[in-house]
């Protein structure tokens, strides 16, 4: 990842990720990602120089309304320190998937 560069889209398991933008203030590292407001990203680290750290925080969350009407989600993760080689890890990854369908369960 590169610090103020710009933005890339990633794909995970047919799933589109927009880094907006990389950044840090004050000691931390943000990244300011876009996704479709259905995923949800879990156990996410930021590897600073070969270091692994954790997520502190997810803030300034927005949404969005897209032309084809489904709603992307803008938010920023802060991760405490800073480091020349940054690699974004993301380990789990969850979506919602509408089926649609109705299935008859018999309760007796």
């Amino acid at each position: 990842m590169k610090k103020n560069g710009s933005s890339k889209t990633i794909e995970i398991l047919g799933k589109k990720i927009e880094i907006n933008k990389v950044y840090e203030s004050k000691g931390e590292t943000y990244v300011t990602i876009t996704t479709r407001e259905d995923v949800l990203l879990s156990k996410i680290y930021m590897i600073m120089d070969g270091k692994k750290v954790e997520l502190q925080k997810t803030i300034l969350s927005k949404k969005n309304k897209e032309l084809d009407k489904t709603t992307s989600h803008t938010r920023t993760l802060r991760f405490i320190g800073t480091g020349k080689e940054l690699n974004l890890q993301i380990k789990g990854l969850r979506y919602k998937k509408i089926y649609n369908e109705v299935i008859d369960i018999p309760v007796n």
